[in-house]
């Protein structure tokens, strides 16, 4: 077990807390969950580029791990990679072993950050005048982290899956033939 995190933006954090699908990178390298491990027992990660984006998601890791890096490049899914001290990943395709512990929002971040004024449509008109209220971002706001406070205590499973338009999503899937794909 392992207790691991990955920064990202309030609205990504969101998406994934409500979804239960974490997205991967663009790029096979980067096909999958980037994360640090927490207290890793070598020290701690060279700091990454994820830094200062506002959301740190904690997850529990439950499965396998390994340091040994894929040779071709694809890695396994429902394996954590310790690639100490540069990452931890957990490749795309992973649908077992990862739950949503906990979400911290950081460098004064806050879930209104995440709160969109809603379009003046017709069906939509209610909620409109609703939200020229003073006050309105505010309580908009602590509701949804009521609602991801709700969330994190469910310990959601999560499940990394391949991102739109995918360039090498017929390389990993043809690598793990038969394999349950998140997406």
């Amino acid at each position: 077990m392992a207790i691991i995190e990955h920064e990202t933006s309030p609205a990504v954090a969101v998406r994934i807390a409500q979804t239960g699908l974490a997205l991967g990178g663009p790029i096979m390298g980067d096909g999958g969950l980037n994360c640090v491990t927490v207290n890793h027992p070598a020290g701690p990660h060279h700091p990454g580029q994820a830094l200062g984006r506002g959301a740190v998601m904690r997850f529990d890791w439950t499965g396998p791990s390994t340091n040994v890096s894929p040779s071709n490049g694809i890695y396994q899914p429902n394996l954590l990679y310790d690639e100490h001290p540069h990452r931890a990943m957990v490749p795309i395709g992973t649908n077992q072993h990862l739950r949503l512990i906990g979400i911290t929002l950081v460098d004064g971040a806050s879930w209104a950050d995440v709160i969109q004024q809603p379009q003046l449509t017709f069906d939509s008109f209610g909620e409109w005048i609703r939200s020229l209220r003073s006050g309105w971002t505010e309580r908009a706001a602590s509701t949804l982290g009521a609602s991801m406070q709700a969330t994190v205590a469910k310990q959601p499973l999560i499940s990394v899956g391949f991102p739109e338009h995918c360039i090498y999503r017929s390389f990993v899937q043809a690598a793990f033939p038969g394999h349950n794909w998140p997406n």
